[in-house]
């Protein structure tokens, strides 16, 4: 059946899976290595994949350790909205001035991404 859709004028949509592997909170949780462990088992693939992330974090969680390191250095951090192809990420100071001026429930609408930085 997918076959026969793809091949068809129909518009086209991801399955909800690929969907969800798309969005930041998920991306999120499987860098976690308790979360990315329970999918991938195999302790050396998981622990490849795991040295490739970069750090995430919640930003509405004051006590995580990613919000902790970006007021100390907002310029290694970048301030992601959940919503993909938003364009409305902040760097730099605009990271540091969103952690401590908006609310819990604001800052849940994003993720905390450790800025990754090209050689």
């Amino acid at each position: 059946a997918r076959e026969a859709i793809e091949a068809s004028d129909a518009a086209k949509c991801p399955s909800a899976l690929a969907q969800l592997a798309g969005m930041k909170k998920v991306q999120q949780l499987l860098a976690e290595p308790q979360h990315l462990r329970r999918y991938v088992p195999d302790a050396l693939k998981a622990e490849d994949l795991e040295r490739s992330f970069a750090r995430m974090g919640d930003p509405s969680a004051s006590e995580d350790a990613c919000v902790r390191a970006a007021l100390a250095d907002p310029g290694s951090w970048v301030l992601k909205p959940q919503v993909e192809g938003s364009g409305a990420l902040l760097f730099d100071e605009d990271v540091a001035k969103a952690l401590r001026s908006k609310t819990a429930e604001e800052l849940a609408e994003f993720i905390l991404m450790e800025r990754i930085v090209p050689p």
